[in-house]
């Protein structure tokens, strides 16, 4: 199909009176997905637009099953759905926008991760399979391909295709999803439990941030499955011993003795990791006030959100919420910025009564880890100088902090730069202490 008949199909359907359509982000076999803006709140989407003639009969109860799925789903780490627009030719549906692109590239970019960014990820994910687990449906295809990013470096799964419910301990059949991240038993073409397969699949995307590399690869099908039914893969010298016995216990090729997520969870190396509590939002009775003002009956709004509806009200209600937490946590910022602005007018005035001796002691204790004693000695012989050497920022060659809005990149040892403590930000020893360098989103 041409583009021109392509996009007339778009024009004049329920989908243009709401969403100015932007630019594709990516494209399938069946379908592309778009960057679209939602004209009533200016909030980005992503929609899939899939073309009806494209699927049989079978592959529309197949997606008509994973749009179930979806709706049912509301976690942090989980992409929302937010609504479905069916014309005679296309479907619409119209998803959460994650501007950081897959934890694929992300990888890819960086090589490998540290364990200390592979945690975070892991966590979140850990977090989002939990849930998944706990109303018994299995997403059977969990990769770093499905694993998206927001610009907050929150991770997010997508993609439930081959997702399915396996209530009351039931067994599935159908061997799926992509063979390097697929359990040793899915491959046997026997009945398995989907929810331990994910479990296998989870290991295999967390030693892939952390070596660069999948774990099972071998361009010859028969070999790489061969690997598989025997665990077969190696471990790199980088890797602590926390991480090869994690990983050796999560991809154990019996599922009866493979690690639950509660052993996971409870495993050494995870000790670091955030801990969650049960996500339950709530609804915000603030954001359905608005909407009445704006003309949407509350009545009707609450009512779509107690029945989990997926609708234009329901839409407008979530993306104005989110709209109004960005506010928030934008006025919050410029108010902890006017608070930090009246501590250091009284730090000035308490600085004029600490000799300058200790007040350079101080400094360089309380930013010992990055401070070498050259830049200390200095400190100490110069009573009115209050500067100290920080470490250079290197985009090339360092990996992302996130702290209270503020990106911040670890350094190359060999550039080195003077900055007074002024300008530095306060708490400026979390460049070099800092456990968790990626910002999550607390539930």
């Amino acid at each position: 199909m041409s583009k021109s008949r392509s996009e007339s199909k778009i024009r004049n359907t329920p989908l243009t009176s709401k969403y100015l359509i932007s630019k594709t982000l990516g494209q399938g076999k069946f379908s592309k997905v778009k960057l679209a803006l939602h004209a009533p709140t200016g909030e980005k989407v992503a929609i899939k637009i899939l073309e009806k003639k494209k699927f049989k009969n079978h592959d529309l109860i197949k997606l008509s099953r994973e749009i179930q799925i979806i709706k049912t789903l509301k976690h942090p780490n989980i992409i929302q759905l937010y609504e479905v627009i069916e014309t005679n030719e296309l479907i619409y549906i119209i998803l959460e926008y994650m501007s950081g692109g897959e934890l694929f590239d992300f990888i890819i970019k960086r090589g490998r991760l540290n364990e200390i960014d592979a945690l975070n990820f892991y966590s979140q994910l850990l977090y989002a399979i939990e849930y998944m687990h706990s109303i018994e449906i299995a997403h059977r295809d969990i990769k770093p391909e499905n694993l998206l990013l927001d610009e907050n470096f929150n991770l997010k799964l997508a993609d439930f295709g081959l997702a399915n419910v396996c209530d009351n301990g039931r067994k599935l059949e159908t061997p799926c999803g992509s063979p390097c991240y697929a359990a040793p038993e899915m491959l046997l073409g026997k009945a398995y439990n989907g929810l331990k397969a994910d479990i296998w699949s989870s290991g295999v995307v967390l030693y892939a941030m952390i070596c660069g590399f999948l774990p099972f690869e071998d361009q010859n099908i028969s070999e790489l499955y061969d690997k598989i039914s025997n665990g077969l893969y190696t471990e790199p010298i980088w890797l602590s011993l926390n991480i090869k016995d994690l990983i050796k216990h999560i991809l154990d090729v019996n599922p009866d003795t493979r690690y639950s997520i509660e052993d996971i969870k409870n495993h050494p190396w995870m000790k670091n990791s955030p801990s969650f509590v049960k996500y339950d939002k709530g609804l915000d009775y603030k954001t359905i006030e608005t909407m009445d003002k704006l003309g949407y009956d509350k009545r009707k709004t609450l009512a779509c959100l107690e029945s989990n509806q997926k609708n234009s009200l329901t839409t407008m209600y979530y993306l104005l919420s989110n709209k109004k937490n960005d506010i928030e946590k934008n006025l919050g910022d410029n108010k902890n910025s006017m608070i930090e602005k009246k501590i250091n007018d009284i730090r000035k005035e308490v600085r004029k009564n600490i000799r300058p001796i200790s007040r350079a002691k101080i400094i360089a204790k309380s930013i010992s880890p990055g401070v070498d004693e050259e830049a200390k000695g200095k400190m100490r012989s110069q009573s009115g100088n209050r500067g100290f050497v920080v470490k250079e920022f290197d985009e090339k060659n360092s990996s992302p902090i996130r702290k209270n809005g503020r990106v911040y990149r670890l350094a190359n040892d060999s550039k080195r730069q003077t900055t007074s403590y002024k300008s530095t930000p306060r708490n400026v020893e979390f460049l070099y202490r800092i456990k968790y360098p990626i910002s999550f989103l607390s539930p």
